[in-house]
This record gives C-alpha cells, structure tokens and sequence, in this order.
C-alpha cells in the first residue's frame, strides 16, 4: 500500500537550496532495487532523490507493506532516524538512481546555520511526526505548549474561525522539542504554525495568521478582537 503523498510532507527541493546541501553531501549512483539502509540500522543518513526514486518501507502489523516513493528533489528522514536511533524502516532504490546522501550530523549542522532549506526540513519533518502520531486532517499544522501564552492565543483563534488544524504538542514529545532546538528555533518563536503553500510562522499575530489562512475573524474588528483575546496576547513578543 502507497502512501497519498502531500506536497507539504514530502516537498520537493529546488535548485538553490540543493546546491547548498550539495557542500554536506557525498553523490552516488545506484542501480535498480539498492538497499540503502535496513531496518534497525542506526545514524540513517538523509537521502535527497537528484535522479531516479527510492523508496521507503515500513512492514504494518498485518505484515502488509507501507510504503512512499520520493522522487526527484524529494528527501528522506524523519524525527526519529535524526535522534540516530535504531530505523523503522527500510529503503531501496525503485531504479538506477542518482543520490545525494547527506550524514545527519551535516543535516543537523546545516539547519542550525543555513536558513535557504532549514524551513523545508523542519516544516517536513514535524508534518511527517504529526502524520505518524496521529490521523492527520488536512497540512495545517500547530506545533506549540500549552505553557505559552501564544499557542493559547493561536489555537484560540483558529477553533474560534473554525480552522480544523492538527497540533503537536511539546510538552508531551521531547523528540519534536529536541528538534527545534536543533533547528534554533527559540522558545520565544513558540508556537509555530505550519500552512498551505510552505508557509512556515513563527509565533505569528493573530493578523498574521488570518492573512495567511485567508480567513476573517468572527468579531465585529480586529480591535474587539484584541480586546477579547488579550489574556492571551500578554507576553507576545
């Protein structure tokens, strides 16, 4: 069984920011159905599809296979493979295919210093642990603590305008919050929200928000808005 793919999950790199990761990466070539790495494997690299595809498989309880397929400009990993823990799954190539492999310490390195794709890897990944946590509806995603004044603000404002969201919450996955520090993202850029088109905010206003959902607040002006919302606006910085 495939995987129906979303663009935001499984977004495709352009050229620009694969030239950057190009300086990390080492260039293979592979032929058809090439194990890459094996379930169980350990400190997984990254791979980013530059010609051909490959795919990656996790055998489901039932023993069925479930499996994506990335093709060019598409990149594997997800949360838990950059933790260097042992890998759920398996990939092989679908074809003789050119690869760009990229250790996850050079990954790591690369989003805590390079802004160009650090926002593509980061909004992938936390899709891909929402995704695998939780039967996701729709790409738009609320990552946040129910300790921050802005993610109460937020989601306050997106049940308020009836936006149906998905949320990942920090304080209950020490692997997402491990993550953004790994990404610098600093508490105080906390909630992020992730939208439509590869939009990707950070501790965004409620204006923001609306303008970028294309969605209009319920109360009379953003000014009564604020008022009503203002416990939660205290400590937006």
């Amino acid at each position: 069984m495939e995987v129906t793919k979303s663009e935001l999950m499984f977004p495709k790199l352009n050229r620009e920011e694969i030239a950057v990761l190009s300086t990390f990466g080492n260039e293979r070539s592979t032929a058809k159905n090439e194990i890459l790495f094996d379930s169980g494997d350990t400190n997984v690299p990254v791979f980013v599809v530059l010609d051909g595809g490959l795919e990656i498989v996790r055998v489901l309880k039932n023993g069925e296979p479930l499996v994506v397929s990335h093709g060019p400009g598409e990149f594997s990993g997800e949360v838990n493979l950059l933790l260097g823990g042992p890998s759920p799954v398996w990939a092989k190539t679908k074809e003789p295919s050119r690869l760009l492999k990229i250790k996850r310490e050079d990954l790591l390195h690369i989003a805590g210093t390079h802004s160009l794709p650090s926002d593509v890897f980061l909004s992938a990944y936390l899709l891909r642990r929402a995704h695998s946590v939780s039967r996701m509806m729709g790409d738009l995603l609320l990552v946040g603590s129910n300790h921050s004044a802005g993610t109460l603000r937020v989601r306050a404002f997106l049940e308020r305008n009836d936006c149906v969201y998905n949320y990942l919450d920090l304080d209950r996955d020490p692997a997402v919050q491990w993550l953004l520090g790994q990404f610098t993202v600093r508490p105080e850029e906390v909630p992020i929200l992730i939208c439509g088109g590869g939009i990707v905010l950070h501790n965004p206003s409620n204006a923001l928000v609306a303008a970028s959902l294309e969605v209009k607040s319920r109360a009379v002006s953003s000014s009564l808005w604020d008022i009503e919302m203002g416990v939660f606006s205290v400590g937006r910085e």
